[in-house]
């Protein structure tokens, strides 16, 4: 709205510079289509196109309108899934050594049962190394896999030894 209120008044500098501001923020998060409206608003501004911008501008405030509803997606999602009862590890330890299994056997429904487990063992296990075992099933190095989820597995069976 900023930047339509600048525009309103003739302030293009202003208007640019909040394009520019908008088009930096949304690179570093990955939103293209608003990082793209606001280079175009800043482009515009710049060379006073005062058509473009009144063309840009609103597919700037759309584009943003579509991040923020996503970041608040995000957010209920968080809320629910803090507020979701937690898995118990040793609820997981026979879908794990399955896994382990299928990976050992080049199988590729790994992927699958991968897919699975994300979410449940994300609660439970290091996100460090959910990653790690996520892109190297996805990039089919079933070897390098099953080295990280015998990791997973024993970093879970030590807190039921303890317990």
């Amino acid at each position: 709205d900023a930047a339509i209120a600048a525009f309103a008044e003739g302030d293009l500098a202003r208007a640019g510079r909040i394009g520019h501001d908008l088009k930096s923020l949304a690179g570093n998060i990955g939103a293209r289509r608003l990082s793209a409206e606001g280079d175009a608003v800043q482009i515009a501004a710049k060379r006073g196109e005062t058509d473009a911008l009144a063309v840009h501008l609103p597919a700037m405030r759309a584009a943003l309108a579509e991040v923020l509803r996503g970041a608040h997606r995000l957010e209920e999602s968080a809320v629910a899934s803090a507020s979701a009862p937690s898995v118990a590890p040793e609820s997981l330890i026979a879908d794990l050594e399955r896994l382990s299994r299928q990976l050992a056997d080049n199988n590729f429904a790994a992927a699958e049962a991968w897919t699975a487990l994300a979410e449940p063992l994300g609660g439970v296990a290091d996100p460090a190394l959910l990653r790690a075992l996520g892109a190297a099933i996805d990039s089919l190095d079933f070897d390098k896999a099953q080295g990280v989820l015998r990791r997973i597995i024993d970093e879970l069976h030590a807190p039921l030894l303890a317990g």
